[in-house]
């Protein structure tokens, strides 16, 4: 199978970065600087599909032009400076956004982007379930319920959401205004044309990424330590997404549940949706992690003599590193630092590892 149409005439991107920033300091302890970067990118590089005739699925080529500003906070701070003990701290934080600027050429929709004049890389497009009853004509909202899980579905007279178990309605049909609709399984927007509705249902960019850095210092023990993570931005669960298709998801267990609210298989198969990208999916990608910790202790010349080692290993440092230790998320994936940050998608992304490193240093 032929992938990729090589171009001869593509010509490199051109970017052009314009930064602007603030530099203060206090005290001779503290250290604030404040940047702005804008940066746009023209001939931008992308992979464009192809015709089926062509005999390849893609094509490189100069599509477009591409924007992005980023604006970024360092503050460092010695906060502590004495001669048996300090502390020196540092935090960076930062908010990117970015867009296409001209796009003359037919969008068209790749995973999960709208590559489209005035989108974002970042922008997540997908369709949604129907989530409240003024989605629906008034004539026809006494035949549906909100369900327990926060979708619109299909009743029909006389009957609630929770009946599915005790009226064996799962599987059945119900009559909306002379039209046989599936009960119990949430509904897909549609337009006004009747078709299913593809829209924006999320972004890979965060608020605020952020990092904090610490260094302590007592006597000849060393600390360091750095956590890393950011507020807000989406993660595509498109890992839980064809666990649902595989019946494999814990969502399915409905062990312990009242028989009011157990739904079947079929109703978490409408969710799935054929693997198409639905809100469903999409997950708060907030973090907050450890991402190092370490401690170490140096021994001066006068400890290792006081053991009859000081000729031996005048200068000897023992440490222990530990990284990716601990991450606080309500993400349900394994890990939400998944994706780059213009496209969280996690597809049995295999989670960052924890290592624990021991260090032994000698110094002659």
């Amino acid at each position: 199978t032929k992938n990729s149409l090589g171009n001869r005439d593509l010509k490199p991107e051109k970017a052009t970065e314009h930064e602007m920033g603030v530099d203060m300091i206090l005290n001779n302890r503290f250290q604030l600087e404040l940047s702005y970067i804008d940066k746009k990118t023209e001939d931008l590089l992308f992979q464009l599909p192809l015709p089926a005739v062509t005999g390849y699925a893609i094509q490189w080529a100069n599509a477009g032009v591409q924007s992005g500003t980023t604006y970024e906070a360092t503050l460092q701070a010695q906060i502590m400076s004495r001669p048996q003990f300090s502390w020196q701290m540092t935090f960076v934080a930062d908010h990117s956004d970015s867009k296409i600027d001209k796009w003359e050429r037919s969008c068209f929709f790749s995973t999960l982007r709208n590559i489209c004049e005035g989108a974002s890389l970042a922008d997540m497009w997908g369709q949604s379930f129907l989530t409240s009853l003024d989605q629906l004509p008034e004539a026809t909202r006494s035949q549906y319920q909100v369900n327990d899980e926060g979708y619109v579905v299909a009743v029909g007279a006389g009957n609630t959401y929770r009946d599915g178990v005790s009226k064996n309605l799962w599987g059945t049909n119900v009559d909306v205004a002379g039209v046989p609709t599936p009960w119990g399984l949430p509904i897909l927007e549609r337009d006004e044309a009747g078709f299913v509705r593809t829209q924006k249902i999320g972004s890979s960019l965060a608020d605020v990424n952020f990092g904090w850095l610490n260094n302590f210092q007592y006597r000849g023990i060393a600390i360091h330590t750095h956590v890393r993570g950011q507020v807000g931005g989406d993660i595509y669960n498109g890992t839980r997404q064809r666990m649902y298709q595989h019946e494999r998801h814990k969502d399915l267990d409905q062990t312990g549940k009242a028989d009011e609210l157990k739904k079947t298989t079929s109703y978490y198969q409408s969710i799935y949706n054929k693997n198409d990208n639905t809100i469903a999916f999409v997950e708060d990608g907030s973090f907050m992690k450890l991402q190092e910790l370490s401690l170490q202790y140096h021994f001066s010349q006068n400890e290792m003599a006081k053991i009859g080692l000081g000729r031996v290993l005048p200068n000897l440092t023992l440490g222990l590193i530990g990284r990716n230790l601990v991450t606080l998320t309500n993400y349900t994936g394994f890990d939400p630092d998944v994706g780059s940050p213009l496209q969280r998608y996690d597809s049995f992304t295999y989670p960052n590892t924890r290592t624990l490193t021991a260090q032994f240093e000698v110094v002659f």
